[in-house]
């Protein structure tokens, strides 16, 4: 008897695309945004997200950002932002948000920086983006700290 082999997730998966919605509507809200149907709209975005069947992730490589705007109150920038997500892994908005109010949160979202090693970038180095941190890593004050390899 045959069984069913398991597919490869395609991509970011629909709760974890809803998640960093949520979060960039929480990050309005702190950053003072004014309009507050904006952030109803990243609210609204991520419970369909999260409730969608089919994942985003499919739907954004069989039509791209467009078939990403079919979907019940998504939008040209909230299509964006998805796709940017699915093809990268990073939303810039979303950067810039952490990076305005946190830089050790937005060094942290970097694959094998924790929290700890973030914060020590920040403190030690003056590290407060991303651009800084490549300017760290060229320059060779990253060398600089303790624990650093090459």
């Amino acid at each position: 008897m045959l069984q069913a082999i398991p597919r490869a997730s395609v991509g970011p998966t629909n709760v974890e695309m809803a998640d960093i919605l949520g979060q960039m509507a929480e990050l309005l809200v702190r950053s003072g945004e004014p309009n507050p149907y904006r952030v109803q709209a990243y609210l609204q975005a991520a419970a369909m997200v999260r409730e969608h069947d089919e994942p985003l992730a499919r739907l954004h490589g069989q039509g791209g950002r467009e078939a990403l705007m079919s979907l019940p109150g998504v939008g040209v920038s909230l299509a964006t932002h998805l796709a940017q997500y699915i093809e990268t892994g990073r939303i810039g908005m979303q950067d810039r948000l952490l990076r305005a109010e946190d830089p050790v949160a937005l060094l942290a979202t970097l694959p094998d920086v924790s929290e700890r090693l973030a914060a020590r970038l920040v403190s030690e180095l003056g590290v407060r983006s991303l651009a800084e941190l490549e300017r760290a890593a060229h320059d060779g004050r990253l060398l600089d700290l303790d624990g650093m390899g090459p």
